[in-house]
């Protein structure tokens, strides 16, 4: 994208490109209003619909502003699971039912934060050849060549078995064994063929409108595929939406959801940014950020703030 002046960039934001916003959370009220409010700021009020799970974390839905609606009743969503994508999907059709529904939408978990001036985010989906920003790559049994690819054909193209296993603090839990994992074999079991390929990626994604009827339907249509997610993967929340989209026909999807996400720990969850991860924030041309804790580090947060509402 080419570099723009303030000027450039404010007049760009009076444009008619809108973008609507779809917030997952469970947790942490105070930092969940914390990102609405900094929404308002930044893109005037936009339409916000929130899908919380409020069996995990009570909420106050009055006195969240007006433009924020929520997603009821909730979706009592697990990490990682196909509740997940239920509680999105609804969040969604919820978004796109009001009379003057967004050209754009995106999808943020209540610990992502912007981390570009909402201008910036704005010009950059206005001028785009793009329908959706998602990390997206193909998943084949000869060319498991990425990291994500390897983790994401033993997750969802394989025909496992779950058996209860016990941790090293005595916990039960369940754990995957793997039956079957040729595609000769698989093909019997699963949806996937060369005609019709998996794809996985990270999870969080922006789209345009068009995407978003596309997969409402989709959602409504496509039963089978989501009970093969639902019952027969892990995380299918890092596949169902890049196996819809890359599978359609007519979109041009961007390999890169503008999302900074920090792995580094190597752990199953993203590092917690903090104050030392700033420039790294600040250089990257990512939209938003994952993830924050404002419980650790709140200075991050004030310090984005002055950075993201400069102009």
């Amino acid at each position: 994208m080419p570099d723009l002046n303030p000027t450039s960039y404010l007049l760009i934001a009076t444009m008619a490109t809108s973008l609507g916003f779809i917030l997952v959370t469970h947790n942490q009220p105070n930092q969940l209003r914390r990102l609405v409010d900094t929404i308002n700021i930044m893109f005037d009020y936009p339409r916000i619909v929130c899908h919380h799970n409020f069996s995990i974390t009570p909420l106050n839905q009055e006195s969240f502003p007006k433009n924020v609606k929520f997603v009821m009743p909730h979706v009592k969503t697990k990490w990682g699971k196909f509740s997940t994508i239920e509680a999105e999907m609804r969040a969604l059709r919820l978004l796109y039912q009001c009379p003057d529904p967004p050209d754009w939408f995106t999808i943020l978990s209540g610990s992502d934060y912007p981390i570009k001036p909402a201008a910036k985010i704005i010009q950059d989906l206005s001028s785009s050849p793009y329908d959706a920003f998602i990390h997206h790559e193909i998943v084949q049994y000869n060319r498991l060549e990425s990291p994500w690819q390897r983790l994401g054909y033993q997750r969802y193209c394989t025909v496992k078995t779950w058996v209860p296993a016990i941790e090293k603090n005595g916990r039960l839990k369940k754990k995957f064994i793997t039956l079957l994992e040729k595609p000769s074999l698989t093909k019997f079991f699963t949806p996937f063929s060369d005609s019709f390929p998996c794809f996985v990626g990270d999870h969080f994604f922006c789209g345009n409108h068009r995407v978003a009827k596309y997969l409402l339907d989709q959602h409504e249509t496509a039963v089978s595929l989501q009970k093969y997610y639902q019952k027969h993967t892990i995380f299918p929340t890092e596949s169902y939406y890049q196996t819809l989209l890359c599978n359609a026909r007519g979109f041009n999807l961007c390999n890169n959801n503008m999302r900074y996400v920090d792995w580094s720990s190597e752990n199953a969850h993203p590092k917690t940014l903090g104050m030392e991860d700033l420039p790294s924030l600040l250089s990257s041309s990512a939209h938003f950020a994952r993830k924050f804790d404002s419980c650790k580090d709140i200075e991050i947060l004030n310090e984005l703030d002055k950075q993201i509402r400069e102009y």
